[in-house]
């Protein structure tokens, strides 16, 4: 046999399925690398519609791909298990594919978890930042200062807060009155730029969660599909002899 030959069996595996496999993680990979390195080109003053499809898709396939890969070589492996004489060889392989959906849920479920705290620590952050602003305009709308510096001051944190929260606070106008802040074209603009982002961020927990999920489900389900078969296996055996 060959050096190319050895080598092209030692990457992809002697039998045809673990070839067929091994080309779809390797697939895989190079369709997420392609996204990676094409969103980080793209033009972002100049994106269309098209560029974030064709993106996405490459995106899909990629992880299709890979999932594909994980859970196959975990049920082909383990179904190889008794059949093989090189019993050592089959199990590093059965650990090795096991360990990559380990990796696989760990990789999905950290950037999940990672998006989750930074969300949780900037809510309780925006939290503090609008009941801090809440006494503040109390003491400041209560306060002996001058009516133009309760003006200004007490719209300064009443546009901070409906800018973050979408909260109307009380302030104290020119007259000396206190009245419910009106938020300006300004305010409305950035407010509704902020619900989007909050909108866009939701979206993508849900996204990671579900791949997160998926993911677990995929790794679990290919261990139990993969001894099923085996145990089928000897069932139709038991029997025939």
């Amino acid at each position: 046999m060959s050096i190319y030959k050895r080598v092209l069996n030692a990457v992809l595996g002697v039998d045809l399925v673990s070839k067929i496999i091994t080309v779809c993680g390797i697939l895989g990979v190079l369709f997420i690398t392609f996204f990676h390195v094409y969103i980080k080109n793209l033009d972002c003053s100049n994106i269309c519609e098209e560029d974030i499809f064709l993106a996405f898709s490459v995106k899909r396939v990629g992880s299709i791909l890979i999932y594909f890969f994980v859970g196959s070589s975990i049920i082909w492996h383990i179904w190889r298990y008794e059949s093989e004489p090189k019993k050592r060889k089959v199990k590093m392989n059965v650990i090795a594919a096991m360990f990559l959906g380990i990796s696989l849920v760990f990789y999905v479920g950290s950037h999940y978890f990672g998006i989750l705290h930074l969300n949780n620590v900037h809510h309780e952050g925006m939290l503090k930042i609008l009941e801090s602003n809440k006494k503040s305009l109390s003491m400041i709308n209560a306060s002996d200062q001058s009516i133009e510096n309760k003006n200004r001051v007490s719209n300064t944190f009443a546009r901070m807060t409906f800018k973050f929260s979408g909260m109307k606070m009380e302030v104290t106008n020119l007259q000396g009155d206190i009245v419910v802040y009106k938020p300006t074209d300004e305010d409305l603009e950035y407010r509704r730029n902020m619900e989007s982002t909050n909108v866009e961020m939701q979206q993508t927990l849900h996204m990671l969660k579900m791949e997160t999920i998926r993911s677990l489900i995929l790794f679990l389900g290919s261990i139990m599909v993969g001894y099923a078969t085996v145990v089928a296996r000897r069932f139709y055996k038991s029997r025939a002899s």
